[in-house]
């Protein structure tokens, strides 16, 4: 008996925006080919999209969804903080409270992305992967 494939077929993602994206990469390394259907035609640069009504709306990309996606998209903070995104320690730039008052601000080691939506899925790094 021969060596057996440790990947399926094809998978079929419906929707190329952000979480389309980000559920097509994390399905790559599983599968022999990952197809993303979008009815819109992805744009090279940064632009709004009528498939996305709040795409014109400011996007914080927080901690975790940041380190998220770096592990799907290699370099995504790079290729941001490069296009001009704010990169901030939210201990820092944010007021936190609680009902015994407000938490002192205070540096961290965590770091946020503030960046619009439109160039967060057309970051380098992104458009090609769905190319």
């Amino acid at each position: 008996m021969g060596a057996q494939s440790s990947t399926l077929g094809t998978a079929l993602v419906i929707g190329g925006s952000l979480a389309g994206s980000c559920v097509a990469a994390a399905l790559a390394s599983h599968y022999d080919d990952v197809l993303v259907l979008e009815r819109d035609d992805l744009p090279k640069e940064p632009s709004n999209r009528r498939g996305v009504p709040h795409g014109r709306q400011f996007h914080l990309l927080t901690v975790g969804g940041r380190l998220a996606m770096e592990d799907l998209f290699p370099g995504l903070t790079d290729d941001l903080r490069a296009a001009g995104a704010p990169f901030t320690d939210p201990m820092l730039t944010s007021r936190y409270s609680s009902k015994f008052g407000p938490f002192p601000r205070q540096p961290s080691h965590l770091r946020m992305l503030q960046v619009s939506r439109r160039h967060l899925e057309r970051s380098e790094e992104h458009t090609s992967e769905l190319q």
